[in-house]
């Protein structure tokens, strides 16, 4: 799996992610370890698109804890 974009705004507390693998479980795996750290009041993942390329892309929207969810 690799990172493609990383970005976190400090006024909502949301970082969101967007990533690529070759692997088709990597999404969901990768989104239950961010759940499974504690930090995320709520993350938001919708599943993953797949590409001629044979590639698996994806993001996630994760509400920090304390974070300002409007």
């Amino acid at each position: 799996m690799t990172i493609l974009h990383m970005e976190y705004t400090e006024d909502t507390g949301v970082l969101t992610v967007s990533a690529q693998s070759a692997n088709v479980t990597d999404a969901p795996v990768f989104v239950q370890r961010l759940r499974g750290t504690g930090l995320f009041s709520d993350i938001s993942y919708t599943g993953y698109l797949s590409d001629t390329d044979g590639m698996y892309y994806f993001s996630a929207s994760c509400l920090r804890k304390g974070g300002d969810a409007s």
